[in-house]
C-alpha cells in the first residue's frame, strides 16, 4: 500500500516535470517517463493534474489529449473538463472531429464542466465555422472527412445547421444526405421528405450501405408507409429495375432494398443468400437477407422464415429470433415456441429464443414456465427470467406437493436464480426459502444461490442459519454468511 502511495506520489513529480520543463508538451519524454506506470496511476496522475487546475500544466495535458493511447486520451478529456479552462472548448471538438464514437460521452461531460453553455461561446462559433469550411474544402472522394465535420457541426448546434442540411440534400451531397435527413426530421421538418425519398436512389446508387440504411431508417421513423407514397413507389421502381439488371450479383444495398418487394422470387434469392453465405466475410450479407425476409412482415414472407428456421443453423437462428422479438409479431410465436421445445437445441440459444418469445407474448411465456415447473416438477433456467408471483406460487406449490424440486442449470443460473427469489418477501416466502436451502445439497451451486437470496434479504429469521455457514471451511458459503450477517446488524 505504502510503495503504491511512493508510485503515486513519484508519477505527480514526474507529470508536473514535465510540464514545467517546457511551456509545449515533448512526446519523448511523455512516452518514456509514462508508459513506465501502471493504468491505475496513469489515470490518477491525469485526473489529479486536471483538479490542481495549475496553468503550467495545461499544455501538457493538451499533449495527452492527442496521445496514441486511448486509455490516456480518454482520461485526459476528462481532466480537461475537471481543469475548468475555456480554451479547452477546441481542442475537445477537434477530437469530437478526430476521433471514433466512444470518445463521445466523455467530451460531453467535459465540455458541460467547461460551461453549461459552451454551444453559446464564441469558441463554439468559431468551430462550427471551421468544420463548415473543412466541408466545403475538402474533395467528395473523401467521404469520411465530410462526414466527421458535418457530425461535429450538429454535435455544437444541429438547430443553425439545418440550413446546411436543406442545402446539402439539395446539391446531392451524397456523403452527407443521411446525417442531414436526421437533422431535419429531428426538427420535424415535413416539407423535405419528397426530398429525402428522391435521395434515396442517390444513395442507392453512389452511397455506401449505411448511409442508405440510415436515410430509410430516419424516413421510416416519420412516416412508415413513404414507400406506399406516389413519389415512393417511382423510386422503388427505379431501384427495382436495377436490381433485375443485376440478376444474382448482389450487394448489400441490393438485398436490403429487396423488403420492399414482397415477391416470391426475391424471396427465394434472399433464403438462398442466407443458405449459402456462411463464410465470416459473408456474414453481413446473411444479417440483411435474414432482416429483409423478416421486415416484410406477409404471410408469404412467414413461410421463408420457417424454411430458414428449418436449416438448424444456431447463427441464422439466432438473428431471427432477436429480430422477431423486436417486431413483437403473433404469428410467429409456434414457430419460435418449435425451436425452443426441440432437444436438440442449446441452451443458449434458447435463452435468446425464450427472450423473443417473451416480448412477443408475455402471458403465454409466463403460462408455458408454469407448466414446465407442474409437470416435469423442474425449475428451469428460463424460469428466473420472468419476475412474476403467479411462477413464485407455482414453484412453492410444487415444492410444497413433491418436497423437493430438480433445477436445471446453465450459465448465469446462480445469478438469475438470486434476483429472482430475492423479488419475493412475504413472510410465507422467506419461510419457503429457508426449506429450499435445506434440500439441496451444501456443494451445490443451487445451495449457495440461495445462501446467497437470505444474505441478500437479510431478514432477522435467517440469522441462525447464517451464523452456521460464518464458520464454514467453505469460503465462498463463508464470504456469503459473513456479507448477509453484516447486512443484518447494519438494520438493527
Amino acid at each position: 500500500m505504502k510503495n503504491n502511495k511512493i508510485n503515486i506520489i513519484l508519477l505527480f513529480i514526474i507529470l508536473i516535470t514535465i510540464s514545467c520543463s517546457k511551456d509545449r508538451w515533448d512526446p519523448a519524454r511523455y512516452r518514456e517517463e509514462i508508459y513506465k506506470h501502471s493504468k491505475r496511476q496513469q489515470r490518477e496522475g491525469i485526473r489529479t493534474l486536471g483538479l490542481l487546475k495549475n496553468p503550467r500544466d495545461y499544455n501538457f495535458l493538451l499533449g495527452c489529449l492527442y496521445s496514441n493511447d486511448s486509455f490516456i486520451k480518454r482520461n485526459t478529456i476528462l481532466a480537461i473538463g475537471d481543469f475548468g479552462d475555456k480554451r479547452g472548448i477546441s481542442p475537445l471538438l477537434e477530437i469530437y472531429f478526430l476521433s471514433p464514437s466512444y470518445y463521445y460521452d466523455n467530451i460531453k461531460i467535459s465540455l458541460l464542466k467547461i460551461d453549461k453553455n459552451w454551444r453559446d461561446t464564441t469558441e463554439a462559433m468559431k468551430n462550427f465555422k471551421k468544420y463548415l469550411r473543412i466541408i466545403n474544402k475538402t474533395s467528395k472522394m473523401n467521404c469520411y472527412r465530410k462526414k466527421a465535420a458535418f457530425r461535429t457541426m450538429l454535435f455544437i448546434d444541429s438547430k443553425k445547421a439545418l440550413k446546411y442540411s436543406r442545402k446539402f440534400i439539395e446539391n446531392k451531397e451524397s456523403c452527407l444526405i443521411a446525417e442531414s435527413a436526421k437533422n431535419l426530421l429531428n426538427f420535424n421538418m415535413v416539407n423535405q421528405t419528397d426530398n429525402l425519398i428522391n435521395s434515396i436512389e442517390l444513395i442507392y446508387k453512389i452511397g455506401d450501405f449505411k448511409d442508405l440504411n440510415s436515410l430509410i431508417n430516419s424516413i421510416g421513423n416519420f412516416d412508415k408507409k413513404w414507400h406506399e407514397s406516389k413519389n415512393g413507389k417511382k423510386i422503388l421502381n427505379l431501384i427495382h429495375d436495377s436490381i433485375i439488371k443485376k440478376k444474382q450479383r448482389l450487394n448489400k444495398k441490393d438485398i436490403y432494398m429487396l423488403r420492399f418487394f414482397n415477391d416470391k422470387d426475391y424471396l427465394k434469392i434472399l433464403l438462398n443468400i442466407i443458405k449459402t453465405n456462411n463464410k465470416e466475410s459473408e456474414a453481413d450479407k446473411r444479417s440483411i437477407a435474414i432482416e429483409s425476409i423478416v421486415m416484410m412482415k406477409t404471410n408469404q414472407s412467414l413461410e421463408y422464415i420457417v424454411r430458414a428456421l428449418d436449416l438448424k443453423n444456431s447463427s441464422i437462428t439466432e438473428e431471427i429470433a432477436l429480430l422477431l422479438g423486436k417486431i413483437k409479431d403473433k404469428r410467429y410465436y409456434p414457430y419460435l415456441l418449435k425451436v425452443f421445445e426441440d432437444k436438440d437445441t442449446v441452451w443458449w440459444l434458447r435463452k435468446y429464443i425464450f427472450y423473443s418469445m417473451l416480448n412477443i407474448d408475455k402471458i403465454k411465456t409466463r403460462d408455458l414456465i408454469i407448466d414446465m415447473i407442474e409437470k416435469e416438477n423442474m425449475i428451469s433456467s428460463f424460469t428466473f427470467l420472468i419476475k412474476d408471483r403467479k411462477i413464485f406460487d407455482a414453484i412453492k406449490n410444487n415444492f410444497k406437493k413433491n418436497k423437493h424440486l430438480n433445477t436445471e442449470y446453465a450459465y448465469r443460473t446462480e445469478d438469475d436464480m438470486v434476483e429472482f427469489f430475492s423479488s419475493f418477501r412475504k413472510k410465507d416466502d422467506l419461510d419457503f426459502f429457508i426449506k429450499l436451502l435445506k434440500q439441496y445439497d451444501e456443494k451445490s451451486r443451487e445451495f449457495s444461490a440461495m445462501l446467497r437470496v437470505l444474505a441478500y434479504i437479510a431478514d432477522k429469521r435467517f440469522k441462525p442459519i447464517l451464523k452456521k455457514y460464518s464458520s464454514s471451511e467453505r469460503d465462498d458459503l463463508k464470504t456469503i454468511a459473513l456479507w448477509g450477517l453484516t447486512r443484518i446488524g447494519y438494520e438493527k
